[in-house]
């Protein structure tokens, strides 16, 4: 097991991972993109623009998590010197992974779809990949 310093190095490697996605998507104009004036009102362009950053943030943050996940199972599985549990512990890491990104790329696919046989023009499809 992590010792205490490295768990408080763990934790920080981790948050930075969170947050840097966080802090360089809301840099240019911040996560809502309108200050509610007349100038720059806060409509239903606006209310999407959101949404769409926040499934950028969602993509990244869940790629960053896989990846580090699927160091931890290899790392899990070339350590395990035969042992059958983490020989276990490690395929059902892989497999749930593998299970989780590739429902959220048929949800992203299933909305793209629905929005596309709407009729949705491809102004609102940019707001959503950026």
């Amino acid at each position: 097991m992590l010792n205490k310093g490295n768990k408080v190095i763990f934790h920080l490697v981790v948050a930075l991972i969170i947050l840097v996605p966080l802090i360089t998507f809301g840099a240019e104009k911040g996560l809502v993109g309108c200050d509610g004036t007349k100038e720059d009102p806060c409509d239903w362009a606006k209310f999407f623009e959101l949404l769409g950053a926040m499934m950028r943030y969602i993509y990244v943050t869940v790629f960053s998590v896989a990846t580090i996940l699927f160091a931890y199972a290899g790392f899990l599985l070339m350590s395990s010197q035969g042992d059958p549990g983490k020989v276990t512990q490690a395929k059902d890491i892989f497999k749930n992974v593998i299970i989780g990104v590739s429902i959220m790329f048929l949800s992203y696919w299933a909305i793209w779809m629905l929005l596309r046989g709407l009729g949705v023009d491809t102004s609102f499809y940019q707001l959503l990949t950026g």
